[in-house]
């Protein structure tokens, strides 16, 4: 099964981080979607995107501070287009790791969202 992953650090905490990946307004702003997400296990969470396209899902994993996975895929009633997606962060000497993991890749825009990730938060990744 194909992956995808992708990391970035920028230089802020981890708790910064945090909020960035998991406030549904703040993600929605780097994300380049509307986003609604309900934080535990079980919970859903939809993405609309800025051209109507929307994307449903299912929280999997939260540890506060250092994970979230889902699993999301298509609104068009079947889930044969499902993947997982793993943030990951990560403290460093520099700031903060995030880590992002797609299995089987269904998005391809992850390099994209991480620079606005970066400029919506007013952080500059490092190195």
């Amino acid at each position: 099964m194909e992956a995808v992953t992708r990391e970035i650090v920028l230089p802020a905490d981890a708790d910064e981080v945090w909020e960035a990946i998991t406030e549904p307004d703040r993600m929605g702003n780097w994300f380049g979607a509307e986003v609604h997400l309900d934080l535990w296990p079980g919970g859903e969470a939809e993405f609309i995107e800025e051209d109507g396209v929307v994307r449903r899902g299912v929280v999997e994993e939260v540890e506060p501070g250092r994970k979230l996975a889902y699993r999301w895929w298509p609104d068009d009633g079947q889930r044969v287009d499902e993947s997982r997606v793993e943030l990951i962060i990560e403290e460093v000497p520099s700031g903060t790791r995030l880590v992002v993991v797609e299995t089987p890749v269904m998005s391809s825009s992850w390099d994209g969202r991480f620079q606005a990730l970066a400029f919506a938060s007013a952080l500059v990744p490092v190195g």
